[in-house]
């Protein structure tokens, strides 16, 4: 389902003010990424690139790189499309307004003041990644990054429900001739929400659906490949002192000063390489986080 964002422009504009026409986020999120990345003057080639709703919430940064791209504003603006686009009239409403978290029909997850409870959305990818000659996140370190994550959030008090959006299909590594075996997670995670085959670009409203659900988590887990990348993008950026319920885990080595995790790999006899070290970088101290064994 996930092999890349359908071309249908389901984010209505109107939120934006002096703007027209549609807002398409895929086009405008690959001329950002190109003009961040190092032209002297990003606001140009964002006038050429993008549309003008875009530019009226960009604010150009003097250091080239992740603040450049999503101020708070943009990141407000973004889920506030994401959101919106539920009910755009060329998709499936009642699947792309599913609530998988229990909570009302906006997804708005509302503790209250007694209430320990910590959603954690993951998304793991599968499906048709190997198919186009990459390597899926191997088991072992979601589990071990599963494992760590709920312990931590056990140790103060809190009760850590696991939601994992990924696909019904497809091997994990068929170089290693792995296969997805969910059972491993048992204990770990509360809720599987699995896609199934779809021909095409799959079901915008499904994509909708857990967009919207990326967005309202307490805590965000972002996977490889663009699907989670771009609604994660719509999350604040969490710092230090702020509150675990806001969190984003990026995939990667901790640019930007993110909090992070990494797998590396050992070799064993017979020269046997397997993907079963995680690495963590920036999590927030409260957690108690280490890296063991990583190196």
């Amino acid at each position: 389902m996930y092999n890349q964002w359908p071309r249908k422009r389901l984010f209505h504009d109107d939120i934006l003010e002096n703007s027209s026409g549609v807002y398409d986020f895929n086009y405008n999120y690959n001329a950002l990424t190109h003009t961040c990345g190092g032209r002297n003057n990003a606001q140009e080639s964002i006038l050429e690139n993008a549309v003008k709703a875009l530019k009226q919430v960009h604010v150009p940064s003097k250091n080239s790189g992740f603040d450049c791209l999503y101020t708070p504003l943009l990141r407000q603006r973004w889920a506030q499309m994401i959101h919106k686009a539920g009910s755009h009239p060329d998709i499936n409403k009642t699947l792309a307004n599913q609530n998988f978290f229990g909570k009302d029909g906006n997804i708005e997850i509302i503790h209250d003041a007694d209430d320990n409870t910590i959603i954690i959305a993951v998304h793991m990818r599968r499906g048709d990644y190997v198919d186009w000659g990459r390597r899926c996140v191997w088991d072992e370190i979601y589990l071990q990054l599963l494992q760590k994550l709920r312990s931590a959030l056990i140790r103060l008090g809190k009760k850590p429900v696991v939601h994992v959006f990924s696909e019904a299909y497809g091997m994990i590594d068929s170089r290693h001739n792995i296969t997805t075996n969910w059972s491993l997670y048992d204990g770990l995670v509360d809720h599987f929400h699995l896609a199934p085959k779809m021909k095409g670009d799959g079901d915008p409203a499904m994509h909708i659906r857990d967009w919207r659900h990326f967005v309202a988590a307490d805590i965000m887990v972002v996977g490889e490949g663009s699907f989670s990348l771009h609604p994660s993008l719509a999350r604040p950026i969490w710092k230090e002192g702020d509150d675990l319920r806001g969190l984003t885990i990026w995939p990667g080595d901790g640019s930007f000063g993110l909090p992070s995790y990494m797998y590396r790999w050992t070799e064993y006899a017979n020269g046997v390489w397997k993907m079963d070290k995680l690495k963590w970088f920036n999590m927030p101290a409260i957690l108690n986080i280490t890296n063991e064994n990583t190196e």
